[in-house]
């Protein structure tokens, strides 16, 4: 059974430390590399990634050169073949030399008593020399693409991960292993799956803990909303809301387009709508032959439309915060308008779960601030009742807010200036204590 990418962080958690070897399968562009290296930065782990997909036969191994030859400008050095060869048939016949070359230099070993060392594989190599200088340092070594390697480089990788050396080469204690690959059809999971990978027999599958992955819009959508410390969200606010309101358009494998869309093809089209002119983003047409490219004609034209003919935007943070209700004599600043609360309430689910987290998100900005807006808390706080809110996304938000916006959860439940309890406070003691979050 297939688990999200949310789940897969403990999995990894609980099966390193016990040092066996997960291996994730899920399809490609879902974001498997992405949440691997998260898992790495938020436990303090260095992160390192092997492409196997992209590895050449004999290029894990390292390459062999003569030392102590006497005189060093005389060594031999061998470079990648494949950066010496572009066509198939070539490649082939540097392959031949290579492997002629590594018999020879064996023999020169054996007849000049000189020793043939290897040039580690550069990942390898870097790995090495980060442990030397940061020998306490936890390690994360990412194999990705396991499965789609050569079926050579395939065998080597098997190898490394089982003995965890290669030509002399050990991985330090430190270093844990975690691998990766595409759907296979061998596994019930993905009976369908057209995927061209290498199978394993069942001594093989032994080696590892087994993690069947899908992509989930509400976890996504958490990540690509989030800011660094420059204000830029991961994902340009056009596909989010896009994704906030067709959460099933974020991964389309079964589309019936070429193109399909995927977590990381939507980052790509992201990275292009962060670079465009005013003038490229209010040309729908332009718009649509770029999100083609990236997540198919289909998709594409949906998306386009979203933008530029939708008649329900999404509310934004400071849209709701900047709004005051009236009943046409007086102000309250302690409540949206009627328009915004009315807008908020006719929102789907999903919807509305998104809006309330960019609110937590917005908040965070001056929530350590030493003057708390009493103001926008309870704004906030207003919203977030039972006859505004499904219960199930109440639970979602007070989570997440609990978990990742500590400080705003403090400054929600702190009571008033006046010494009250707060409106929030009361909502997320009932809620939290029905549902077991505290």
């Amino acid at each position: 059974m297939a688990i999200n990418m949310s789940e897969l962080k403990d999995m990894l958690r609980v099966t390193l430390a016990t040092n066996r070897v997960p291996c994730i399968l899920g399809e490609a562009g879902i974001g498997k590399s992405e949440i691997v290296k998260q898992f790495a930065d938020e436990n303090d782990m260095k992160f390192f990634l092997i492409e196997g997909g992209g590895l050449k036969d004999g290029e894990l191994c390292g390459l062999p050169y003569v030392s102590n030859h006497g005189n060093s400008d005389r060594n031999t050095v061998f470079t990648k073949f494949y950066n010496v060869a572009k066509k198939e048939e070539d490649i082939e016949k540097v392959k031949k030399t290579f492997y002629s070359a590594v018999r020879k230099l064996k023999q020169m070993e054996e007849e000049n008593s000189e020793k043939m060392i290897f040039v580690p594989y550069p990942v390898l190599k870097e790995l090495e020399e980060y442990h030397k200088e940061n020998p306490d340092k936890k390690i994360l070594l990412f194999i990705d693409e396991l499965n789609r390697a050569e079926r050579q480089v395939y065998g080597e990788l098997m190898n490394f991960i089982i003995t965890r050396s290669i030509n002399g080469y050990h991985l330090p204690d430190e270093v844990k292993l975690v691998a990766a690959g595409n759907p296979s059809s061998q596994f019930s999971e993905f009976a369908n799956s057209t995927y061209q990978v290498n199978d394993l027999d069942n001594a093989q599958k032994d080696r590892f803990r087994w993690f069947f992955v899908k992509s989930d819009s509400e976890v996504w959508l958490d990540w690509a909303t989030k800011k660094d410390d420059e204000g830029k969200s991961n994902i340009n606010y056009l596909i989010t809301d896009f994704i906030a309101t067709f959460p099933q358009n974020l991964h389309v494998p079964d589309s019936q387009d070429d193109i399909y869309p995927t977590p990381r093809s939507w980052k790509f089209l992201s990275d292009t709508l962060d670079i465009l002119t005013s003038k490229e983003l209010n040309n729908s047409n332009f718009i649509f032959n770029i999100a083609q490219g990236d997540v198919g004609s289909g998709v594409g034209m949906q998306f386009t439309n979203f933008i530029f003919e939708n008649k329900n935007p999404i509310l934004k943070p400071k849209e709701i915060f900047d709004s005051n209700y009236t009943d046409g004599k007086e102000v309250d600043k302690t409540r949206v308008s009627k328009e915004v609360e009315e807008r908020f309430i006719n929102e789907t689910a999903f919807r509305k779960q998104y809006i309330l987290m960019n609110c937590v998100e917005y908040m965070k900005q001056f929530a350590n601030k030493k003057t708390w807006d009493e103001n926008m808390g309870m704004k906030y706080a207003k919203l977030f009742t039972e006859d505004k809110v499904e219960k199930d996304i109440m639970a979602a938000v007070m989570k997440k807010t609990m978990q990742n916006y500590r400080i705003v959860h403090e400054r929600l439940t702190q009571k008033y200036s006046n010494g009250q309890l707060n409106i929030y406070t009361k909502v997320f003691i009932d809620t939290a204590t029905e549902l077991g979050l505290v």
